[in-house]
């Protein structure tokens, strides 16, 4: 299906197949920012809060209308983007699926190496988890809109797969650059889960299974286990983990498990699983 994907794009040259994808993707990456705190200087708080109605608006709207100014610009169709009603709603379940059981994998075995301490959370609010919800599925479908589903054919039409998710990774890394309390581990663990997100996107083919997986990964991080979502803190939680001092190699300690060893090895088995998967359908079809 990816390579559909590509073939569909008919530009041609570096400008038209790098530099303005890459600048509608900067317009896609800093929309959510100007219009939710525009939302919330209504409700009188201009400020980001995740989860908030403003948040989940900025969201709503990036990812409904920028779909459409990325299919005017390159001239494709939105099946393209991987965006398909066919098994919509089995996509998302999936990939939620997913997204919530690799994320209390990573969990449970950083708990059962004495990384963290789990304790029920005091500050649990329905609506505040519903508002997550919401936000995290929009979030990890906006993310992956932008790298995976716009920028990464383009790529691969202009320089190949394999530069395609090199390239797209970094810029993924580089997106989450002023994120707080990055060091050297978390921003490896970053480039490799933009690795596995893209070649998630490669077998799978849709926009919907692997933004879903995205967004699940981090609300289950934040929302329901209370860690730090790339660095960001989450205001409400089913759970809390606190990290133990002195096992923050383990934990990803302030960053959350995204800045752990434990992120890095599972991450670095998925591509192997997911390159191994590739290389096989691709065989069995002759490619």
């Amino acid at each position: 299906m990816y390579k559909k994907y590509v073939n569909a794009i008919q530009l041609e040259g570096f400008v038209k197949l790098i530099c303005i994808p890459v600048l509608i993707g900067l317009v896609t990456f800093l929309l959510p920012s100007l219009i939710s705190p525009m939302i919330g200087l209504l409700k009188g708080n201009p400020t980001f809060e995740i989860g908030s109605v403003a948040s989940i608006i900025g969201m709503l709207v990036t990812v409904i209308l920028m779909p459409i100014v990325m299919t005017k610009v390159s001239k494709i169709k939105l099946s393209t983007l991987g965006i398909t009603k066919e098994k919509a709603i089995t996509q998302i379940l999936i990939g939620s699926a997913v997204g919530i059981l690799a994320l209390s994998f990573v969990a449970c075995v950083i708990f059962l190496l004495g990384g963290i301490k789990i304790e029920s959370n005091s500050l649990m609010l329905t609506t505040g988890l519903i508002g997550g919800l919401f936000f995290f599925i929009l979030q990890g479908t906006w993310e992956e809109l932008i790298y995976r589903s716009y920028l990464m054919p383009h790529f691969s039409k202009k320089y190949g797969d394999k530069i395609a998710v090199i390239a797209t990774s970094v810029i993924f890394t580089l997106g989450h650059a002023l994120n707080p309390n990055m060091q050297i581990l978390p921003v490896m663990n970053l480039f490799l889960a933009g690795v596995v997100f893209a070649l998630v996107y490669y077998y799978s083919g849709n926009l919907l299974f692997v933004g879903a997986l995205h967004g699940l990964w981090n609300f289950s991080q934040g929302y329901i286990f209370g860690a730090e979502v790339s660095g960001n803190s989450i205001p409400v939680s089913l759970f809390k983990s606190i990290a133990i001092p002195g096992k923050e190699v383990i934990s990803g300690g302030d960053f959350g498990f995204e800045g752990g060893i434990v992120t890095t090895i599972v991450g670095l088995i998925l591509i192997i699983v997911l390159t191994t998967l590739i290389k096989k359908r691709n065989t069995e079809r002759g490619a």
